[in-house]
């Protein structure tokens, strides 16, 4: 039995647009795939997916576009998927973007599926769709490769290369486009979802703090406006880790409060701590003239063990290994 899933505009919006600007009649076959009834300008509405199937296959039959992220990728950004785009690509980290875009996997594609695996010195953010495959499912799984991969670029610079990337498809699409040239990422094909491999050691890097994206200026706020940045600060400069109790005594505000602000930010206080170790240890260990047990104190541990077995629970491996690995 099928389902009704949908698609953000936004998400096709940039193939429609390059379409457009390449002189190609685009309003004649999103009639013929029956997108004309839909309102393609707003880039939070939503398509019905069997129709932006429809609408692939015409453009493959008819224009011999096989593969948009050959044609297109290098527009399709974060930002042009409105306000959810502009929520992660404005995380204070990409660790921070890669919990946000997890958490809420299905706004864009309804029928899809992600989540990150931090396994040692490796992590891998993966997706996959979840509907019956089709051909022309392809293209949204070139799609999203490229944004994802324009998205790592965001903290990254654009001159850097995945470990490993895993494809949902049985081709792979024209990388060339993206990544950087002598690039020695590992392809691989046909597998149960599309997946990115990266070094552990960048979820600590800022999003939206490379050169060659000041075009994006106007979204990046300052991260420190939000309350979750602002007690990190705090974690950064107090030699204890302070109770919610006491942020909200020199915050003049009540607990009940930041704890709606934080309920805002999508986040708890516990959170917060657990995050702020986390990459104040990736950080650190970058060092080898920071001892493992110094570090434990850094972070506020009240002994090496507990937080051999935290870095193990955030990692799967110890601190030890991990700094072995680097």
């Amino acid at each position: 039995m099928g389902e009704l899933h949908l698609t953000q505009v936004g998400f096709i919006k940039p193939i429609i647009d390059e379409l457009r600007n390449n002189g190609i009649n685009v309003d004649r076959l999103t009639h013929k795939a029956g997108l004309a009834k839909f309102s393609l300008g707003d880039e939070e509405s939503y398509l019905p997916v069997n129709l932006v199937y429809k609408f692939f296959e015409i453009i493959d039959r008819e224009q011999g576009i096989d593969d948009c992220m050959a044609n297109f990728g290098e527009t399709i950004q974060l930002l042009s998927l409105a306000q959810w785009g502009a929520m992660i690509a404005c995380a204070p980290d990409l660790l921070a973007a890669c919990q946000l875009a997890t958490k809420y996997d299905d706004i864009i594609n309804t029928h899809e599926r992600a989540g990150f695996e931090i396994d040692g010195n490796k992590t891998t953010y993966w997706q996959y769709f979840i509907d019956e495959p089709k051909k022309e499912r392809k293209q949204l799984v070139f799609i999203d490769l490229a944004l994802v991969i324009n998205s790592l670029f965001l903290a990254t610079g654009n001159d850097w290369a995945p470990m490993e990337i895993y494809i949902q498809s049985n081709s792979a699409p024209n990388l060339d486009v993206l990544l950087p040239s002598g690039y020695k990422t590992k392809i691989y094909l046909n597998q149960p979802r599309t997946a990115i491999v990266f070094p552990t050691s960048i979820l600590t890097l800022p999003m939206l703090s490379k050169k060659g994206y000041s075009n994006y200026n106007k979204y990046n706020a300052n991260t420190t406006s939000s309350i979750t940045s602002k007690i990190e600060l705090i974690l950064d400069s107090f030699e204890e880790i302070p109770s919610i109790k006491y942020v909200a005594e020199i915050s003049d505000l009540s607990v009940r409060s930041i704890q709606r602000r934080l309920l805002d930010e999508q986040v708890t206080y516990s959170n917060i701590i657990d995050n702020w170790r986390f990459k104040r240890a990736i950080d650190l260990l970058k060092d080898s003239k920071n001892s493992v047990t110094s570090i434990s104190k850094d972070l506020r541990y009240s002994n090496l063990p507990n937080f051999v077995r935290a870095f193990s629970r955030w990692t799967n491996t110890t601190p030890q290994k991990y700094r072995e690995n680097l």
